[in-house]
This record gives structure tokens, sequence and C-alpha cells, in this order.
């Protein structure tokens, strides 16, 4: 529960160095798997309790909304420890000794942690380790190396030495291990300084971005008519833009209509493009032959043709209904997924989006860079998951992929938190929560790629050789045993 609660706030996120070592401790001791889904599933329930909110769009009455609410975090926190838990169950086929668990319990957690993001759409790699551990800049660089999963995996080392001093095992066993783990960290922390020092500096031209935040809550949202919506941005938009801005973004859906079917919106946000050359990001539906799209939409100035990003990971059961057995959705539009990740051109450089789920999956950034982009956009309307803890959550994965990917990440919201993120995951400027705000600030489009733009998650290898090398132990254990 501890770690649950280092998810919930910056002041908090110092718990993960030591909060995972109780859990740790108990299976070094004597590995049972109840232990491992008491521990999983109170991580998971207390990170995700948030998902309360959703349940208002289904009813009305309290007490139904309780019940559906603990079904639904429980049957989402049950999914998540079973991908976690799946690895990890080979300590309970083979005997290991507590030195050699202490050495490969992280791996196996990480590979639990990165199975939770690969079946769609069950994939929901929301709570892991690393993203609480988004405040400490110097602390996460190398996940340009090997990708958030290896901040994990330094910081279980970390907690397993804390385990390890409780355990009676030979004095040299725990000195040799503590020295290995401080001697990690510590690298870590000369690389994550020096990395941080050499990316500050920048050779390309520094260009201006407005991000707009027009808060609307889901109460009005969607009540709330698209040229209403639009008159409140463009008249946000008129009391800070001048000539030297060069983007402006706004939220996803900002309008909740297809634009083309009412051309006066068009009209009206190509006019600012023209006075003040300007190009404008926004979210908004986009229908094509009869299927519906959540898009990242640009228009560009002197009325050129404009360009489209159509999502590719859309959110079960909010965007579309991935089991057509069950007629169960929040939401009236069922959309289609996009098919390929389209990179917005401009003339200072290229454009990579994500759109709201999409900035939880590494992948998703790592193809945006890998078609082109030289800075990505996340467009996000988090306003139906709650006030205050689901948009810290988010934004944190926007901090891990400005890391991995070397890229500015610009974050723009309904109600909070937009952002200027630095390619080093320094957060250059940000909107408080559930306001009206607009944020002013520079960028650099950059076009070098992160060694684990090229690797991707490697660090899980280490993983599989483990798992691979325990079955065939097991395997020789039970051959042996028969024939004797």
């Amino acid at each position: 529960m501890a770690t649950g609660l280092a998810y919930s706030g910056e002041k908090l996120s110092f718990l993960i160095f030591l909060s995972i070592s109780p859990y740790i401790y108990s299976i070094l001791i004597d590995y049972k798997l109840y232990k491992s889904f008491i521990y999983s599933i109170s991580l998971y329930f207390t990170s995700l309790c948030w998902i309360a909110n959703i349940t208002s769009a289904i009813t009305d009455i309290i007490i139904l909304r309780l019940i559906i609410s603990i079904i639904i975090i429980s049957a989402l926190s049950l999914l998540l420890s079973f991908f976690l838990n799946l690895p990890l169950y080979i300590f309970k086929c083979y005997k290991f000794s507590v030195f050699y668990k202490c050495v490969t319990l992280p791996f196996l957690y990480i590979f639990g942690e990165w199975l939770q993001g690969q079946f769609i759409p069950i994939a929901f790699p929301w709570v892991r380790i690393v993203n609480i551990a988004s405040p400490f800049t110097v602390f996460i660089q190398s996940a340009s190396v090997f990708g958030g999963l290896f901040i994990s995996l330094i910081i279980l080392f970390i907690n397993s030495a804390a385990a390890l001093i409780f355990i009676k095992i030979k004095l040299n066993r725990k000195f040799i291990y503590t020295s290995a783990v401080l001697a990690i960290t510590i690298t870590n922390l000369i690389y994550g300084a020096n990395y941080l020092n050499k990316n500050k500096f920048h050779n390309a031209e520094a260009l201006n971005v407005m991000i707009i935040q027009g808060n609307y809550p889901k109460e009005t949202k969607f009540s709330s008519s698209s040229e209403d919506i639009l008159n409140k941005y463009i008249s946000m938009i008129y009391g800070s833009i001048d000539k030297d801005t060069d983007y402006i973004l706004f939220p996803e859906t900002a309008m909740h209509s297809d634009i083309y079917v009412k051309p006066e919106l068009k009209t009206r946000l190509s006019d600012i493009c023209n006075d003040y050359g300007v190009i404008i990001l926004f979210g908004t539906q986009y229908n094509d032959d009869g299927k519906y799209y959540n898009s990242c939409m640009a228009f560009y100035p002197d009325n050129k043709d404009s360009a489209i990003y159509l999502k590719r990971i859309l959110v079960p059961f909010g965007e579309y209904n991935p089991f057509k057995l069950f007629k169960f959705q929040f939401t009236s539009t069922n959309f289609s997924p996009g098919e390929e990740c389209s990179i917005i051109n401009t003339e200072n450089g290229n454009i990579g989006c994500a759109i709201c789920f999409e900035s939880v999956f590494p992948e998703a950034s790592v193809d945006c860079v890998k078609a082109g982009a030289e800075v990505i956009t996340v467009l996000t309307n988090d306003s139906w998951l709650g006030e205050r803890l689901p948009l810290y959550q988010h934004h944190t994965h926007s901090i891990i992929r400005a890391v991995e990917t070397n890229r500015y990440i610009l974050t723009s919201t309904n109600t909070g938190i937009s952002s200027v993120i630095s390619n080093c995951g320094e957060i250059k400027s940000e909107t408080d929560y559930n306001n009206e705000a607009v944020i002013e600030d520079t960028f650099y489009m950059i076009s070098e790629n992160s060694i684990y733009t090229h690797l991707g998650d490697i660090i899980i290898f280490p993983s599989c050789i483990i798992i691979i090398l325990t079955v065939i132990l097991y395997l020789r254990k039970q051959i042996f045993s028969k024939k004797s």
C-alpha cells in the first residue's frame, strides 16, 4: 500500500526507494503466491482508486456506483497482478537460495511489468515503478539507454538490498550484493548528471509554443457546443498570441464535433493561422466513410491543406467495445483505430502525436520517433478520470517518454496537467489542476535518436534467460527424480 501511496503525488514519491522492501523480504524468506498477490492487489487498488470517478457515467445511484467501482478496480487489479506474478511463479516451481532470489527477483518483476503492456485490449501499463520515480530527474536519465523498465530494475535492486540486510545469510554475500547495488546506483546517478548537463544545449533554433487549457469539466464538456468552446479557446489565444508564436496546441477532442461538418469553425481557425503565421494542432472527432476517429488535426498558414493523425491505441470500453458479446461501453461513440503513425510535417520540423491513452505505451512514442518525429505532442482529456490523482499519474508518463525518446514533449490537456517537458524529462512549465491556463514557452526540434529508440526493451532479455534456465532446471529435476 505504501508503494501505491508513493504514486499519489510528487511529495510521497521518495517512498518508492524503500516501500517495496517488506514485500521483497517476505518473498526472499519464503515465496508464497498469496503474499505476492496481496502486495500487487493492494498496490494497484490504491493507485487506481480514481477509476471510481468513471462510474458516474453509468448511474447516479451512489451505492450502485460504489459496487460497480469496486468490481472494476478489483478486476483490473487482479489482471495486472496476474501478469506481474506470472514470471515470479518460478520461485514456486524450483528452490532457490536467498542470494539467487535477490539477483533474479528484480528482473522477473520488470518482466511482469512489461507483460502488462503487451496484450491489447487488456494492456494497461499504467502503474510502473519508473513512473513513481519521475520527479527524480537525474535518476531517470538512463531510461534514454534501456528504457523506463531499467529504472524500475534499479529501484527494485535498491529495495532488495534493503530487505537483505534483515535476512540471515553469510555477511560476505550481503556485502557483495549491497556493494554491487550501490555501485549500480552511483553509476546511474553519474551518468544521469552528465547526460543531463550535455543535453541542456541545443544547436537548433528555439521555437515558441502556446498551449491552451480550456478546463471543461466532464459535466459540461459535451453539453457545451463546439462554437462556444472554440470562442473560449480563441479568446484565450488572443490574450497572448503574437507574431513570434510558432505553434498553438488545443487538447484532445477540443471540439467534439467533426470540424469539416461545420466549415465556419475551420474558417475561424484558418484565419488565425493566416493572420499570425502560426500552426494550430487540436483534437477533434473525424468522420471518414462512416468511421469515427479520435484525431489530432493541424491547420497551416496560407490555407495549406490540413494534416491529421488518427489515434491508434484506443481506450477499451471508453472509445470502443473490444468484446462484442457484452454491450458495455462508457461512451456512445464507437471509434475506429488509426492504422499508421502519421507525422505532421512543418517547415520547422516533424511533429509526432500521442492522444491520451497512447502516451502510456513507450512503443507508441518510439514509433513516432522512428517515423521521423522531432517533437511529440500529447493531447489528452482526463476530466472524466478525476480531479487530481489520475491527472498527476498520467503526466508522469509524458516525463518518462521524453527521456526515453530524447524528445521534447508538449502536453495539452483539458483540465490539467498541461506542460512543456524537455528531452531530459525536466518540466519547463506546467499548469495547475482544474483551471483555465495558457502556457507560453520554447522548445526544440531534436533529430538525434536515443539508444532506447534503437534497442527498445532489451532489458527484459535477462528475464527471459532466467525463466528459460529455470524451466530447464525444473524439467531436468523432474526427469532425474523419475529415473531414481
